[in-house]
C-alpha cells in the first residue's frame, strides 16, 4: 500500500470514520489519507481514533493498514482488560472507545 497524501481537513459533510465507523460531524477536523493498492482510495477517521490506535500500537503488525474490525477487536480488548470483565458483558463500542480513550489518551 502506497499513501499518496495525508491532510487534517474540516468536514464539509459527514463521513464516517473509517475505524470506529461513527460518524465525522460536518465542521469537525479529521484526518484523511489518500491510498494506493489496488486502486486509489480515501481513508477517513477521527483524529481521537487515530491517536488512540497510535499510542497502542495497533498498526505494528499491519502492513497492509489498519482494519476496521481489527480497530474494533483491539478496543474490546483493551476495554475488557481495563474493566476486567467477559466479552459476552461489554456495553456497545462507543462506551468502550471512550473509555480507552480516557485511559490512554
Amino acid at each position: 500500500m502506497e499513501t499518496i497524501s495525508i491532510t487534517e481537513p474540516k468536514a464539509r459533510r459527514e463521513y464516517l470514520c473509517d475505524l470506529c465507523e461513527k460518524v465525522i460531524e460536518k465542521g469537525e477536523k479529521y484526518l484523511s489519507q489518500i491510498l494506493k493498492d489496488d486502486v486509489i482510495y480515501n481513508w477517513r477517521t477521527h483524529i481521537r481514533c487515530q491517536n488512540i490506535a497510535d499510542k497502542l500500537d495497533m498498526f505494528y503488525h499491519c502492513e497492509e493498514g489498519l482494519s476496521t474490525e481489527a480497530f474494533q477487536d483491539n478496543i474490546s480488548n483493551k476495554y475488557a482488560d481495563i474493566k476486567n470483565i467477559d466479552f459476552e458483558d461489554l456495553p456497545s463500542f462507543s462506551i468502550q472507545l471512550d473509555a480507552v480513550c480516557a485511559e490512554y489518551l
